[in-house]
């Protein structure tokens, strides 16, 4: 039951924004179509190399959430060889900088 609660929060979640960020209702609609599929003619919004990159970091963070379900970090990260941490910091600080100065301000932040 509360699996499908959170469901049902998921996706009026999804159909609120796209009104709240559609210019207009006719684009909103285009778009509510389009996440259910009636759209085929139309342009992709995103590549298919964003949908991957999406895939990847969201089945990351599920597998990671998996993993960590009954362990904790430090627990984790004791048992780890020290290059492993190591490796994990380097690739989390690089990509700290590589997202500098992509000008994607937070949605709060353009009105």
């Amino acid at each position: 039951m509360l699996a499908a609660l959170g469901l049902l929060t998921f996706a009026l979640v999804n159909v609120t924004w796209v009104f709240f960020r559609a210019k207009t209702f006719d684009k909103a609609w285009s778009v509510l179509r389009g996440m259910l599929g009636t759209n085929a003619a139309s342009k992709p919004i995103l590549p298919m190399f964003g949908l991957l990159v999406v895939a990847v970091i969201v089945g990351s963070i599920v597998l990671t959430h998996w993993y960590m379900r009954g362990r904790t970090l430090e627990s984790v990260v004791a048992r780890a060889h020290p290059a492993t941490v190591g490796t994990v910091w380097a690739l989390l600080a690089f990509a700290i900088v590589i997202a500098q100065g992509s000008g994607a301000a937070f949605i709060y932040f353009q009105f």
